[in-house]
């Protein structure tokens, strides 16, 4: 009986199976072209829909992003006020590439400088007068850049900036009354304040930030990138508030895109994208990103 099930079985599938069609019009079975028998074709297309997930997923493509040779990059995320993680960072850094033969050490600070932390004035200050001989420095504008920058514009800003850290800035640049007033002499008052608290080099500073930095197969931004728009025609909002639409996107970008902006325990590592946000204001983590060639490793600060 087993022997008239199998018989009939073979006789439906044989109804079903494709043929082709060769040259001199000799007819193949499809068993005999492909090495399965067509009733066992089902689960054969559902495993390469496994793999072609699996590839889409985890970037099976054989492509690595990479530096050019001889460069090592050094990728700083947001820092948020926290000027005393900065300096060891950077004390991190310099030893580091005491010990690592470079041609070309760059040195990218992804924004987010300001804000929250106690200590703004004092990391604008160092950055704006770094001194690292044998580094490239590139400071990227973040949307904390951007807000006090709204600031200085429109005084009533103040009423979004001091919900994400505006106030702990004020602070550090010396404003005492901050006990937020909806009303228009303080509004008035405080942004004249900062206004002549804040040195000139300062927002010299802040004004000629860029939003972006290429290097080899990387771009680095403060943010990310909107999926499905080519990495030049981007606009300058996402790149510095992008925030779910670029995290949960596999798309490959073109580039791999370094960034900060939403903070995490570790850095994220993925094959579109590296997060190097570890949240520095509140858990004294602040990390830097080190890529060379197509090596990617990490250097912080301990909390």
């Amino acid at each position: 009986m087993g022997s008239t099930k199998a018989a009939q079985a073979r006789h439906s599938t044989d109804e079903l199976a494709p043929i082709i069609l060769f040259k001199h019009t000799k007819i193949a079975r499809f068993e005999d072209l492909v090495g399965f028998p067509p009733w066992e074709v089902r689960e054969q297309v559902a495993a390469m829909k496994v793999i072609s997930r699996l590839k889409e997923r985890l970037d099976w493509s054989g492509r690595q992003a990479a530096v050019p040779e001889g460069t090592v990059v050094y990728a700083i995320g947001d820092v948020h006020g926290r000027d005393e993680l900065l300096e060891n960072l950077l004390a991190q850094i310099s030893a580091h590439a005491s010990q690592h033969d470079a041609d070309r050490r760059v040195i990218v600070f992804l924004g987010d400088y300001v804000d929250r932390g106690w200590q703004s004035k004092e990391v604008l200050e160092r950055l704006s007068n770094l001194e690292m001989p044998g580094f490239e420095p590139v400071f990227l504008k973040g949307n904390h850049e951007e807000a006090l920058l709204s600031f200085l514009d429109d005084p009533h800003f103040l009423e979004s900036w001091r919900q994400y850290g505006g106030l702990e800035t004020l602070h550090a640049y010396g404003l005492k009354d901050l006990n937020f007033r909806a009303d228009e002499d303080y509004l008035h008052n405080v942004h004249s304040e900062f206004v002549t608290a804040l040195p000139a080099h300062h927002r010299t500073f802040l004004l000629g930030l860029p939003s972006k930095y290429e290097l080899g197969g990387y771009l680095f931004v403060h943010a990310g990138v909107r999926p499905g728009v080519p990495l030049e025609k981007q606009q300058e909002h996402d790149l510095r508030w992008i925030r779910d639409e670029f995290l949960n996107s596999r798309q490959d970008f073109g580039k791999r895109i370094v960034h900060g902006h939403c903070p995490e325990e570790d850095p994220q590592v993925r094959p579109n994208r590296i997060g190097i946000d570890t949240g520095a204001y509140i858990t004294g983590v602040l990390t830097a990103a080190v890529l060379k060639g197509t090596n990617v490793s990490f250097l912080k600060t301990t909390a």
